[in-house]
């Protein structure tokens, strides 16, 4: 199947809309805390822990097995 280009644009359009709110939010919020705690990208993994990070590999690499199984799942059904 094959998508037309006009899809894969509309979907830039929402990812840039999403990309720029959300910068300006975090901006907006170092300004007005004063930047006391540090700018939001010094600030962005403080707490985690190793679990933490565990879990969100252990997630990340379940994801891509799943899809991984799913491409492949189309031609072994097909065999049968």
């Amino acid at each position: 199947m094959f998508l037309n280009k006009h899809y894969f644009i509309s979907i830039l359009c929402v990812v840039r809309f999403g990309v720029i709110f959300n910068m300006g939010w975090l901006i907006y919020g170092d300004f007005k805390a004063g930047f006391e705690v540090g700018r939001w990208w010094q600030r962005l993994f403080n707490g985690y822990s190793v679990t933490t990070w565990m879990v969100v590999f252990n997630l990340g690499s379940t994801g891509l097995l799943v899809s991984w199984l799913m491409k492949y799942s189309d031609n072994i059904v097909k065999v049968r």
